[in-house]
Order: structure tokens, then C-alpha cells, then sequence
């Protein structure tokens, strides 16, 4: 038997469910087809990353090195290890279909995946706060007797800093479970 299908028609503020019965136990009567609008739930997706091109990550890492080197460098570490650990995956991957195996059912593969992907929205949200926090530097310049731009500069700045230890932390953990 088909599932059921959920139908608003139009205009009459009524839900059909086709293919079900009603309370009497009689089938529920099809609507005027030209009246039908068919609800299908769209499937979650991840929204797309931000982008960065090479001339924004060039000022973002030089205004990066002059006010958080710290920042800088840890993003740096972020980095090596997600380009290991992408290697790494693409090599259990060959190893698997080799194999005959089907990588994306494999528990194993897709938990170092989510882990590898998590590492690259760490990395994004590094990146936001570093923008974040350039923008209103620049803002600071352009208005240098409004304090609260530094202030957020600063701010910003720290928070990045933070997500970045956290999810260095997070990762070099996972790094000495194996």
C-alpha cells in the first residue's frame, strides 16, 4: 500500500490525506485536481560556507599576523591538520572501495567525515570572526573618536581566538583517542 499523501486544496483551508480512510472506514474522496497544492517537506541542507578569494585571505592574514598572531598561528595548526586528516579520508576511501566496500555506509568513515567537516566549520567560523573583526578595524579608522569599533575589534578578535583553541583542543583530542 502507497503512504499516505497530504494535500492542502486551495482556498478551502482543508487537509486530504489520499489513500487513507475516513472515521466511517469510506476512502477519502480525491480533491479538483486543479485545487491541489502537493506539500513535500524539502530536505535539510547545510547551508554553503562562506568564501573567501585569495586577495581577502592575504588581508585577512596580514591584519591577522599584526593583531593576533596568536589567532594566526593556531588557525595555521587548524589548517595542517584538516589537510592530514582530508589525506587520511581519501586514502581509507580508495582502501574501502578496494575492498568492495561502500565508504559512505561505513560507521567508521563517516564519523571521521562529520569530524573532518567539523573541523572545516570550525575553521569558517575562525574565518567570520577575523572579518568580523578587520571590518570594524577599518571602521575604527575611518572613525577613530568611536571607541566601541576597537572595542568590538578587540572583542571580536578574542572570541576568535577562543573558537580556534576549542576546536584545536577538540581536535588534538580526537588526534590521541586513535
Amino acid at each position: 500500500m502507497n503512504s499516505p499523501t497530504i494535500i492542502l486544496t486551495a482556498g478551502l483551508g482543508s487537509v486530504c490525506i489520499i489513500g487513507c480512510t475516513s472515521i466511517s472506514g469510506s476512502p477519502v474522496s480525491r480533491p479538483v485536481p486543479e485545487a491541489v497544492t502537493v506539500l513535500r517537506t524539502p530536505s535539510p541542507q547545510k547551508p554553503k560556507p562562506r568564501q573567501w578569494n585569495k586577495a581577502q585571505l592575504s588581508i585577512l592574514r596580514t591584519f591577522a599576523l599584526q593583531e593576533s598572531p596568536e589567532l594566526w598561528q593556531t588557525v595555521q595548526t587548524l589548517r595542517a591538520e584538516r589537510e592530514s586528516r582530508t589525506a587520511g579520508l581519501k586514502k581509507l576511501r580508495e582502501e574501502l572501495v578496494d575492498f568492495g566496500r561502500n565508504p559512505d555506509t561505513d560507521p567508521d568513515y563517516v564519523a571521521l567525515k562529520e569530524a573532518n567537516d567539523g573541523l572545516l566549520d570550525s575553521l569558517n567560523a575562525i574565518f567570520a570572526k577575523l572579518e568580523d573583526a578587520y571590518i570594524a578595524y577599518k571602521k575604527f579608522e575611518a572613525t577613530p573618536g568611536q571607541r566601541e569599533y576597537g572595542d568590538f575589534m578587540r572583542k571580536t578578535l578574542t572570541e576568535g581566538l577562543q573558537e580556534a583553541t576549542e576546536a584545536e583542543k577538540r581536535y588534538l583530542q580526537m588526534s590521541r583517542t586513535k
